[in-house]
């Protein structure tokens, strides 16, 4: 299996008392590599839960664990925690039929800075990898001392 694009519906994850909520806000065009990580085209953002089902405004128990499928190293709480939402999208919409098109692509490169993801791609607390590195040897640095 090569690399694909592919323009695929993403929700939004929060979590009002006791449950996770999962709200439909629009459109991403992501990447998605022979392992089946998805990455978004001009931000390289790879840091999305994946769902096996139907966004529906879908609200269940923290403990459904059938819903919302954890694969990152860091869980989907503490990202909840840390940005008070977490980004999904469904494995489901990864088929041939939202394969992303040269016109979908060149919409999207055009109307990104106005999408709904940039709007919450900015809200999240990303650690440029530059930074992350200079933190990782500093830390090193310290240990070591």
């Amino acid at each position: 299996m090569k690399t694909k694009i592919y323009k695929v519906p993403f929700a939004v994850a929060t979590k009002e008392n006791r449950n996770y909520i999962l709200i439909n806000k629009g459109m991403v065009v992501v990447r998605r590599n022979i392992l089946g990580d998805a990455k978004e085209i001009i931000t390289e953002f790879n840091n999305f839960f994946y769902t096996e089902s139907p966004f529906q405004g879908i609200s269940n128990n923290e403990d459904a664990k059938y819903i919302l499928h954890d694969t990152k190293s860091h869980s989907f709480k503490e990202t909840i925690k840390r940005d008070t939402f977490a980004l999904t999208i469904d494995k489901k919409d990864f088929a041939d039929k939202n394969l992303a098109t040269l016109k979908d692509i060149e919409e999207w490169e055009k109307n990104f800075y106005g999408s709904e993801f940039y709007r919450y791609y900015q809200q999240m607390n990303i650690i440029p990898k530059e930074k992350q590195k200079a933190i990782n040897v500093k830390v090193m640095s310290l240990r070591n001392k």
